[in-house]
């Protein structure tokens, strides 16, 4: 299988919940819209690219593994660009993974939060202002032990309850992972109800 493929199987899989009906179906849309472009290539920038992130859980549910990313100067799930020899979205994500935090295993749950955000211009790389159409699998981690080989040092579980309520912790503000994060939680809260 494909990454590409993985990734429709991921999106045309109706037991994986997705919280935006609407965004799952804009995502469904994009091979068909832009099948001249290789979606899955970090070099495509119109209309920009897939990018695969992980929301990594304690073994408690009570916590979320943050990172802080230098270039968007803010904590954010760990993830990025899909590379040529990736077979699957989860693979993807496990693999950012273990660069960024050195955590190399665990739990997938049957959801994915899809986002859409800008990413500026990178004049170093050459990279023009362009879109990461980010899919997010949940991860519960065995432990909440770090590796030492990684690439990201400033790496930290946030307890959930720290993204909600009237007032938020200003330095958990990225609207990205506030939306990742209540994803979780309206999964969480359905998964529990019981039936009748």
């Amino acid at each position: 299988m494909s990454i590409f493929d993985s990734i429709q199987t991921w999106l045309n899989n109706e037991s994986i919940f997705v919280v935006d009906s609407l965004l799952r179906a804009q995502f469904r849309q994009l091979p068909v819209l832009f099948d001249h472009v290789d979606l899955s290539s970090r070099y495509c920038f119109t209309p920009g690219h897939y990018t695969s992130s992980v929301f990594l859980l304690d073994p408690d549910l009570e916590s979320v593994l943050l990172i802080f990313h230098p270039l968007f100067h803010s904590w954010i799930q760990p993830g990025g660009h899909l590379e040529p020899t990736d077979q699957s979205l989860e693979a993807a994500g496990f693999r950012e993974l273990e660069e960024e935090t050195g955590i190399q295993r665990g739990k997938i749950f049957p959801i994915l939060d899809l986002d859409i955000h800008t990413v500026p211009e990178n004049p170093k790389k050459k990279e023009p202002v362009h879109l990461h159409y980010d899919l997010r699998i949940f991860v519960q981690a065995p432990d909440m032990i770090l590796g030492l080989d990684r690439e990201i040092a400033a790496a930290q579980w946030i307890p959930l309850n720290r993204f909600s309520g009237k007032n938020p912790d200003p330095a958990l503000n990225d609207a990205s992972v506030i939306k990742g994060v209540n994803a979780f939680n309206v999964w969480r809260r359905q998964k529990c109800k019981p039936s009748h």
